[in-house]
């Protein structure tokens, strides 16, 4: 499938470093009217997905919050016209083939796993599709829309919005840890269905997770349904947050911003999120080095600074030894790798196809036995691909999924290399991140939805730059 190009929007200023009289006179012309002469912007969808995310998870709805706004999405792009994809399409348009071929392995038993049975596999395989192909829509809708319809820095705002509701959620998580309630689907649903286990974990949400580990200290998920979830999303959020709100923006928004940065530290620490913290550190690198090959040394320097005032503020603060206990706690460790392990052998078993969908192991690590006992509460199945995208990948997809995640990703931050605007430092950082957290962290859902929205943003700015006179 070969790539070809949105209409060209014209850049902004302090964004792609230039401005055209073009773009000025774009953005004055006003938006669609709609019913009764009122006029409804045409990012509506996307506010309702990112600025009202916390809504969906309080309804406990987050599973479907990006098909129902890819929907409205999808008719604004076929009302278009001619559907354009960004560059290097072609590899996700086959990880989207081989997603839906999958449904042909679905019956078949993986090595070391339970055989799949029930109707459930079916309706858990149909959500997974629909997701795929809800957040598809929704890269092509951000780099397709032009910028009098859906500016850039509307979408940049609206990521570092999201942002504000993840710290909000975390510090949530940790001074609550263990508030949550009922969802309104918990009183209309049947019981039958409230006993299964996907049902049960979106009708019933929490402020955060608390595991065996230092005692039963919270982990902040608000308002994701799972700790490592938040601990990806921040990570993925951060540099939209601080190019939105910190760098191009006001004084007072400025100040502000720090200060919620600031203060996000703390969930940060206490969400015992290795992974998050490893990603945090490979952004500060990152950073430095696109500084670095632009000859930004003040930059450069500026970011040693903050690292070095963060570390010294961290080496006389108490998170210090949270951090400490974690590290040389490793419990997951174990279960990781035997998951992992499982992924990896299922796909050695059937490498092209894969296995459709996800499996459970007979057992775990600890024990063989089939289930949770009083001795062992920690015995039984486990979800063969919940430990990270690549293992989910390999599992349901094979190798051959596996390989287009990440040649896309790859093929992405490689083609846009060269921006170094604020949106092109960002974008980048954004498509390389998933590439070192699908190690560990799923992707299917809000993590995957802020990468591919990058994406959309490095494609119409590389439009816009290349159309600047």
């Amino acid at each position: 499938m070969s790539a070809t190009h949105a209409p060209t929007s014209p850049p902004l200023r302090g964004w792609t470093g230039t401005d055209t009289v073009a773009g000025r006179a774009a953005r004055r012309v006003p938006a669609p009217r709609g019913l009764g002469g009122i006029r409804i912007p045409a990012g509506w969808p996307l506010v309702v997905l990112l600025a009202g995310y916390p809504v969906w998870w309080a309804l406990g709805l987050t599973e479907f919050a990006f098909i129902g706004s890819a929907v409205p999405m999808a008719v604004q792009l076929t009302r278009r016209g001619r559907l354009r994809f960004p560059p290097g399409f072609g590899l996700w348009a086959l990880l989207l083939v081989w997603v839906v071929l999958g449904a042909v392995m679905l019956g078949v038993t993986a090595p070391g796993t339970m055989p799949p049975t029930g109707s459930g596999k079916l309706a858990a395989f149909a959500l997974r599709v629909l997701q795929y192909v809800a957040i598809t829509v929704i890269m092509l809708w951000a780099g397709t829309m032009s910028e009098r319809e859906v500016p850039r820095r509307f979408v940049v705002s609206l990521l570092g919005v999201l942002f504000l509701w993840t710290v909000a959620g975390g510090l949530l998580g940790a001074l609550y840890p263990q508030a949550g309630f009922a969802t309104p689907l918990s009183h209309v649903l049947p019981r039958a269905l409230l006993d299964n286990a996907f049902v049960g974990r979106n009708t019933t949400v929490k402020f955060a997770q608390v595991h065996e580990v230092l005692g039963g200290i919270s982990r902040p998920a608000a308002p994701y349904l799972y700790t490592n979830t938040w601990g990806y999303c921040y990570s993925l959020l951060l540099p939209w947050f601080a190019v939105g709100w910190i760098v191009r923006a006001s004084p007072p928004r400025r100040l502000f911003a720090l200060a919620v940065v600031a203060v996000s530290l703390y969930p940060v620490v206490y969400s015992l999120n290795r992974g998050l913290w490893i990603g945090l550190g490979l952004s500060v690198a990152y950073l430095g080095a696109r500084f670095a090959v632009r000859g930004r040394l003040t930059l450069v320097a500026l970011v040693s600074v903050v690292v070095l005032v963060l570390a010294a503020v961290f080496a006389l603060s108490p998170l210090r030894t949270v951090v400490g206990y974690r590290l040389h706690n490793p419990h997951s460790n174990e279960t990781r790798s035997y998951q992992n392990g499982v992924a990896f052998r299922a796909a050695l078993r059937s490498p092209v196809l894969g296995y459709g969908g996800t499996r459970q192991t007979v057992g775990n690590d600890r024990s063989i036995a089939l289930g949770a006992t009083d001795n062992c509460p920690q015995c039984g199945n486990r979800d063969v691909g919940s430990t990270g995208q690549l293992w989910n990948l390999l599992l349901q997809n094979g190798f051959v999924g596996a390989f287009c995640y990440i040649a896309f990703f790859l093929a992405v931050a490689w083609r846009y290399r060269r921006d170094f605007t604020a949106i092109g430092m960002a974008g980048g950082l954004t498509v390389l991140l998933p590439l070192f957290y699908m190690l560990v962290y799923p992707a299917i859902g809000m993590p995957l939805t802020v990468s591919l929205v990058a994406v959309g943003l490095l494609w119409r700015n590389d439009l816009a730059r290349r159309a600047a006179p």
